[in-house]
Formats: structure tokens, C-alpha cells, sequence
């Protein structure tokens, strides 16, 4: 065979095989094909959703007072090359991207999870597709309010103590 360049434009994101026909010189033919070719050159998208709110991009935080605890769930999809993992991190701290790419360990996340401890906290999701593109999103600075039972026992007297953060 010969060599041949071809040069065609850069196909958009998705799943492709290249075939190629091939005739040389005594007219003869040959058909080739490439395996499968993926272009996925943008991450996941992903959402956080706890109550009523829902976050689907890094940002900046911004502070929310709740007095419950609170459930997360995570919905990510790659229609490309699909997801390969989702993590998260719960932190005190307002993380930059740079920071969250030096995190070397984060929590799996299979399913929805809780936080109900009177603290203020960032809950930042990492998403890796299967072509390795990387995808953060993260939630509002939550600063939970709460009021605890701190004894509850038969003939015993009900002591509720006001715990509260400040930013």
C-alpha cells in the first residue's frame, strides 16, 4: 500500500470509526476501518441537590443558614464517554480549583449522604469521565443553626441548648 495523508476537519464530540477504501494501481480493493474513536474533550456535567437548592457549577460561595440536617444527592452524566467516578469532599474552606486538583483523597460517592452536625461546611464534587476530563461542583457555604436534646430519659428534665456557628 501507499502512504496517503487525509486531512479532514475535526469531527464534533461523540464516537466515530474511520473506514477507508483503499484501490491500487490493478484495481484492486481494500477496506479498512479504524476502531472506535472517541472525542470527548469537555467533562461531565454534574448537579448537587439538597432540599430545595441545587448547585451544577464550580463558584464562589456564598453563605446559607439552615437549622436541619441536611440530604445530598449527586446526579452526573457524560453523554460521550460516561462517567467514570464521582467523589466529594466536605471542607471548612473555601477551595480554589488548584487546591481541589492537589486533593489526593476523596470520598466515593454512591448514594445520597448526610450532614447533620452544627457546623459550616463547602461540599465540593469531583466527576471524572471515561476519558479522564474532570468536572468540580460545589455548594454554598451552608452554616447550620440546630437546637439538640442534650439529655432524654424517663423522669428526666429536657435540656435544649442553642448552638450556633459564626462565619
Amino acid at each position: 500500500f501507499g502512504k496517503r495523508n487525509v486531512v479532514a476537519p475535526e469531527p464534533e464530540e461523540g464516537n466515530y470509526i474511520v473506514y477507508a477504501k483503499y484501490v491500487d494501481y490493478n484495481d484492486n480493493i481494500t477496506y479498512i476501518n479504524s476502531d472506535r474513536i472517541i472525542f470527548d474533550l469537555t467533562g461531565a456535567s454534574a448537579t448537587i441537590t439538597a432540599n430545595d437548592s441545587t448547585w451544577s457549577e464550580y463558584h464562589s460561595p456564598v453563605n446559607i443558614y439552615n437549622g436541619d440536617a441536611i440530604s445530598y444527592t449527586v446526579v452526573a452524566q457524560d453523554l460521550v464517554s460516561g462517567v467514570n467516578k464521582i467523589e466529594y469532599i466536605v471542607s471548612e474552606e473555601i477551595k480554589t480549583i488548584d487546591d481541589l486538583n492537589d486533593i489526593e483523597e476523596w470520598n466515593t460517592y454512591t448514594d445520597e449522604f448526610n450532614i447533620s452536625e452544627v457546623s459550616k461546611y463547602i461540599i465540593y464534587v469531583k466527576v471524572t469521565d471515561n476519558s479522564n476530563n474532570v468536572t468540580y461542583v460545589n455548594t454554598d457555604k451552608i452554616i447550620t443553626l440546630s437546637y439538640h436534646v442534650d439529655d432524654l430519659k424517663s423522669g428526666n428534665a429536657l435540656t435544649f441548648n442553642k448552638y450556633m456557628t459564626s462565619d
